[in-house]
């Protein structure tokens, strides 16, 4: 039976609609959670969620009594299970931010049967912020881990050994890990580091971050079922101003993943970080890698062998796919001897090849600025429109202005589509198409080598498809041929499109990045557009269009503040040092003169119940030291005018500064100190108005002090 053209463009469309629509339940959706019940041996994440409901009853930042709690509850949770940890006390000084402080970090190892010293490192913290109960950031990751070191007891001895650190002040500037990787002796046995962390409340867990030469890490993780990790995600998270306490550990020089789920950032850091928004299968996310991986380091060969960076990303049915660097020129080339193909085989069959080649390429072209423009301004016109209204509602992390932008990328990209195809045939316009791609990859793949499989695979499966299609005889088998390539290019950027709006929103850049890779993927698919659409292909861009309107007319009319998605708010209460501070003060301890410079060494004490001091001085700063440790500023993330550092969770004892400044100049000090709270709940402007919850820091109450040594 032969299906009317009409039922066959309907069975396309439908078709493509639903591997789209898989696609993006595949991105977004964890694993099932393994109940208690489950064997021994295997990662439980109903077992690990009795450690995160343990951890995340309330907030519990560095400095705080919570954290006493939560840490009390750790090491006899890690005693009963038959490891004995042990506790870092150490001043963590940051590198990554101006911050140092009072760290405890909680330290156990599992000996291997080698008894050679070499160790895999399981890494996440245990700290929050001050506003947030921290289950998904990151109690889910520490709950996790307790269960790992189970299983992995339970099971057969390991060959090496495995060290668990959960970190203090992970939050607070990562200064566990940069006292673990400094002055830990169990640092010098590290040889693999894999670290999990959160930045929401549910989700995947994403491998987003190595260390250098990650090619035989990722081979290693290709061996775990159902991981989600690209290449594409370790180059632009290498460019971006984030950390965990992986930019700290990562200075020791070994093989490094690291893990976190992203979903639901409209909780991050907030109230609404809780046991009741988190997802339990993230966490089985992160326990079933994290079991998995110990075991297949710790079974194998340390040192890792030394190897360069690979190319790879997550494939429905088909897991992670690796290969080495070295490989994508060649595959680009390869790419691009397909286009060259296909041209040559259009200009034999093709009268007017070229002026469809040159129409096809200036019409992707366009098509992509076109929806990078219309990309942008839609995000500001959200934002403004938000923002001037007042309705607020977190309006960067809602999926309906991610799909309207979208909308509106493909509504762009098809009606130039269109026009094109008034004065070209198909085949040469799509030809234009594939040449623009052409030079893409290869410009990627040159200087961004990680994301190059964005480009050269959809590339290669259009290029066949377009090489046989001519060749076949039947409707049936051209149709099929098509559907076959536009599901191959749909697999690989559905997925990517759908989790730049998890990590980046409608924000400009990710705005704009959808819109880029909508209008690209559209011209690379527009055969299978045509297929759809004929013989009515204008209305594609008017559907399109029409869409794009009714999502941001939806959005404008139900976005708003609501418990899922909160406003962030924080009530803070400041006033000047009073009779009432007399212990919130600073005293000299030394004043010498060396190399022309003053070296002025004070204790510093703050009150009691003080989370943070914050120091500040408008001298000639030369050199800084805290507790008797140098503060190294070669890798601070951003350079700051004045000098300013504070000091975490500092200890009733007080905490020493030595400051180096100018020989005859004196040192002006302004210190101040965060407790947690507010006396006065209107301080701050006000109550805080429904739906509005307390944000990272939380609310606060400051106390400063001026002082001249």
């Amino acid at each position: 039976m032969t299906l009317p053209p009409a039922a066959l463009r309907a069975l396309q469309g439908l078709a493509l609609a639903i591997v789209a629509a898989l696609l993006v339940v595949r991105a977004s959706t964890p694993p099932s959670a393994v109940p208690a019940t489950a064997p021994a041996t295997e990662f439980s994440a109903e077992r690990a969620m009795v450690h995160v409901r343990a951890m995340a009853e309330r907030p519990h930042p560095t400095g705080s009594a919570d954290i006493e709690r939560v840490r009390a509850y750790l090491v006899s949770e890690l005693r009963a299970l038959g490891v004995a940890p042990t506790i870092q006390d150490a001043t963590g000084v940051g590198t990554r931010y101006r911050l140092a402080g009072r760290v405890q970090n909680i330290v156990a190892r599992i000996p291997g049967t080698r008894n050679d010293g070499r160790a895999v490192l399981l890494v996440s913290h245990y700290d929050s912020q001050g506003a947030s109960p921290g289950a998904g950031d990151a109690a889910s990751a520490t709950g996790a881990l307790l269960e790992t070191v189970r299983a992995l007891l339970a099971g057969p001895p390991l060959q090496h050994d495995v060290i668990l650190l959960i970190t203090d002040a992970e939050e607070a500037g990562l200064l566990g890990a940069a006292a673990f990787a400094r002055e830990h002796p169990w640092a010098a046995s590290v040889e693999m580091i894999l670290n999990f962390e959160a930045r929401g409340t549910e989700g995947r867990a994403f491998m987003f971050e190595t260390g250098a030469g990650n090619l035989d890490a990722a081979r290693v993780l290709r061996g775990v079922p159902d991981v989600s990790a690209t290449s594409l995600m370790v180059m632009v998270y290498r460019i971006l101003p984030n950390d965990t306490d992986l930019s700290e550990l990562i200075v020791l020089g070994k093989p490094a993943m690291n893990f976190a789920f992203i979903d639901g950032v409209e909780r991050y850091h907030t109230a609404h970080d809780d046991v009741g928004h988190l997802d339990v299968r993230s966490v089985q996310h992160h326990g079933a890698q994290a079991v998995a991986l110990a075991r297949s380091f710790a079974n194998d060969d340390l040192p890792r062998p030394a190897t360069g960076d690979a190319v790879f990303f997550d494939l429905p049915f088909l897991g992670l796919v690796v290969y080495p660097e070295g490989f994508a020129f060649p595959l680009a080339l390869l790419a691009v001897a397909l286009v060259v193909a296909v041209v040559l085989d259009l200009r034999r069959r093709d009268r007017r090849w070229q002026r469809g080649l040159v129409a096809g390429a200036a019409g992707t072209i366009g098509s992509v600025v076109g929806a990078i423009v219309v990309g942008a301004t839609l995000s500001r016109l959200i934002d403004w429109m938000h923002a001037a209204t007042g309705w607020g509602g977190a309006p960067e992390w809602r999926g309906i202005y991610s799909a309207a932008i979208i909308a509106a990328a493909f509504a762009v990209a098809s009606a130039a589509w269109a026009l094109v195809r008034r004065y070209a045939p198909a085949s040469s316009a799509q030809a234009g198409a594939l040449a623009v791609w052409a030079v893409l990859a290869v410009v990627v793949t040159t200087v961004a080598t990680g994301a190059s499989y964005v480009l050269v695979w959809p590339l290669v499966a259009v290029s066949i498809a377009m090489l046989a299609v001519p060749r076949i005889r039947s409707d049936a088998g051209r149709a099929i041929t098509v559907l076959v390539a536009t599901t191959a290019v749909l697999v690989m950027l559905v997925p990517l499109i759908y989790l730049l709006g998890v990590a980046l929103g409608t924000a400009m850049a990710g705005a704009a990045a959808a819109a880029l890779l909508t209008a690209l993927g559209t011209w690379l698919v527009a055969w299978q557009l045509e297929a759809v659409a004929a013989p009515r292909l204008r209305m594609a861009p008017v559907a399109a269009g029409a869409l794009a309107l009714l999502l941001l007319l939806a959005g404008a009319v139900t976005v708003r503040p609501s418990d899922a998605y909160p406003t962030r708010a924080n009530l803070v209460a400041q006033r000047e040092a009073g009779d009432g501070d007399a212990r919130f003060t600073a005293t000299l301890v030394a004043d010498t003169i060396a190399d022309a410079h003053r070296h002025v060494t004070i204790r510093v004490w703050a009150p009691r119940h003080t989370l943070a001091v914050r120091m500040r001085s408008s001298a000639a700063i030369a050199g800084v030291a805290i507790d008797g440790r140098v503060v190294d500023t070669t890798r601070y993330r951003r350079p700051a005018t004045g000098w300013d550092l504070s000091y975490i969770a500092p200890p009733e004892a007080g905490f020493e500064l030595t400051v180096a400044v100018p020989q005859g100049d004196s040192l002006p000090l302004e210190l101040i100190a965060r407790s947690a709270g507010v006396a006065d709940t209107t301080a701050g402007g006000g109550r805080r108005g429904r739906h509005a919850v307390p944000s990272y820091l939380g609310d606060a109450t400051l106390v400063r002090r001026r002082l001249t040594f």
